[in-house]
């Protein structure tokens, strides 16, 4: 995690001219690795069900629930390093929204070591703040949407962000 507080908007340009802009005041930048030790994706195939719904899926999309008072603080998130679009959806029935990464097209031999970040600034750069009800719960999806594994990156005592 990366953090610090930001006096005027910054710029960063990658590669392929996408201008990364933070408002001012503080934030951080969180990032997490996939493992298929989630249990997301082929980990969870075993001998005695090798036909599970999930078993061997592809990666298509992660979703990541968030208080929806944040919905506006959400950026410049990432996969291996290069940027993606900022997609955010309210649930405004809830409360909350999501921001998610698409179009992600990985195997689970490619999703596996795979690393998402995003930076969250203001005070929903605190991931408790962020955080829904105290979590911050994360789905995978294949292409169809059949198959869509849950799980916690944040739960106020557990995290799976550096």
């Amino acid at each position: 995690m990366a953090s610090g507080v930001q006096p005027e908007a910054a710029e960063d340009n990658d590669q392929d001219g996408y201008t990364a802009v933070l408002p001012p005041g503080p934030w951080a930048t969180y990032c997490t690795t996939v493992s298929l030790r989630w249990g997301f994706t082929a980990g969870r195939c075993t001998p005695a069900d090798p036909d599970s719904q999930c078993c061997g899926m592809a990666f298509d999309k992660m979703e990541t629930l968030i208080d929806g008072a944040c919905r506006r603080s959400v950026f410049n998130m990432t996969v291996n390093g290069v940027f993606r679009e900022r997609i955010i959806t309210p649930y405004s029935q809830w409360s909350a929204a999501s921001f998610k990464w698409t179009s992600l097209g990985l195997s689970p031999e490619q999703a596996s070591s795979t690393t998402f970040c995003f930076t969250a600034v203001g005070a929903c750069s605190d991931l408790s703040v962020l955080s829904l009800q105290g979590r911050l719960q994360a789905a995978v999806f294949d292409p169809t949407h059949a198959c869509c594994p849950t799980f916690f990156l944040y739960t106020g005592r557990h995290r799976r962000f550096w």
